[in-house]
């Protein structure tokens, strides 16, 4: 049987170490596509992909992509064309609207195990996923945020536990800005 995969959503204030944790998983899987809502200091980091055919996606270690206006188009290509690696989606919310009937990134959440791709969300709080992300998620790393209320619904059976976490890890980052808890949900 082949090994589950995640959907993996990391939450935290600026400079907690989110993307940090994403490029480590990234590197522990040996491939990774991380899609950025601008050009930052990870896309300095890693070679881009245009992530138009399946030549773009032949690579191994790491590689970035800048999402630009509509992101249908780029997740479906993602979904026929990038297997076996770990999809990071920084601040998704910018470019992935909130109406996702009928967009590819759902493709890829429901059919992650068939591809052998893990998904990891960035987020700076839990406003900023869109709902439907969290009937998939598997495992959140919450570091230093704001409160959950906003998507009580959407966190349904989990939002009190996320909430008790949220609580502690904003006591225990006065000390130390970078602590985190997880949180499986079961899925």
């Amino acid at each position: 049987m082949a090994r589950k995969a995640k959907v993996i959503c990391l939450i935290g204030t600026n400079g907690t170490g989110k993307s940090t944790l994403a490029v480590q998983l990234m590197e522990r899987q040996k491939r990774g596509l991380m899609i950025l809502p601008t050009f930052d200091d990870w896309a300095m980091k890693f070679d881009e992909s245009k992530c138009a055919t399946k030549f773009d996606f032949a690579f191994v270690g790491i590689r970035h992509h800048i999402a630009e206006g509509k992101s249908e188009e780029l997740f479906d290509s993602i979904y026929r064309n990038f297997r076996d690696g770990v999809l990071v989606c920084d601040d998704p919310v910018v470019y992935i609207n909130k109406n996702l009937d009928d967009h590819p990134i759902k493709n890829i959440l429901a059919r992650r195990r068939q591809i052998k791709c893990d998904v990891v969300f960035v987020a700076h709080s839990f406003f900023r996923i869109p709902p439907i992300f969290f009937e998939y998620i598997t495992d959140y790393v919450i570091y230093n945020t704001t409160n959950a209320t906003k998507r009580k619904n959407e966190l349904g059976q989990h939002y009190e536990a996320i909430e008790r976490i949220i609580n502690n890890v904003s006591k225990k980052a006065k000390k130390d800005p970078h602590y985190c808890e997880s949180y499986q949900t079961g899925l």
